[in-house]
């Protein structure tokens, strides 16, 4: 494998080494694919591991966000949402689900939805994620778009406020 992030390496041997030992591990296999997606590796090997993951585990929202994102990286939106939205019907609280919902809707021109979903996944605290945080998506919408103004930078919670214009 070449990678620069030697840790990414060694995390990668570990759980395939895991997956040798339990190969129908629902959450490892789901890990496994994820970590390649947001790596931009081995694409189909990583669909394919977080599909089988999703059979294992259908009602687990970490695995079905994954689908979702996985449909996103692959360009389609349409079967994203579906498994979004699912994830969202059992974890509407998850800051990254919040926030791959909003991705799926900004493509799909659902503009003003993707902005309460970023919103929304900043309301909850989130964890610094590989991807642009929703926060930073926000402000690249207010400094380059003129689609948004500020009303309140940030208001006492940390959140943003925006006034939607009525452009989109």
């Amino acid at each position: 494998i070449e990678n620069t992030d030697n840790s990414s390496v060694l995390a990668e041997e570990d759980f395939i080494s895991a997956l040798e030992l339990s190969p129908d591990q629902p959450q490892i296999l789901n890990y496994m694919g994820y970590s390649l997606l947001e790596r931009k590796e081995k694409l189909d090997q990583a669909m394919r591991m977080i599909l089988m993951a999703a059979e294992k585990a259908p009602d687990s929202y970490h695995i079905i966000d994954s689908l979702g994102w996985a449909y996103y990286k692959k360009g389609d939106f349409g079967k994203a949402l579906l498994y979004l939205e699912k994830a969202m019907e059992i974890e509407s609280t998850d800051p990254i689900v919040n926030d791959h919902l909003g991705d799926v809707l900004w493509m799909l021109g659902r503009k003003r939805e993707a902005k309460f979903q970023w919103k929304k996944s900043l309301s909850f605290n989130p964890e610094s994620v590989d991807q642009k945080n929703p926060e930073d998506k926000l402000m690249a919408l207010i400094e380059s778009s003129g689609e948004v103004e500020i009303l309140d930078a940030l208001d006492a919670t940390g959140d943003i406020e925006v006034a939607d214009r009525g452009l989109n």
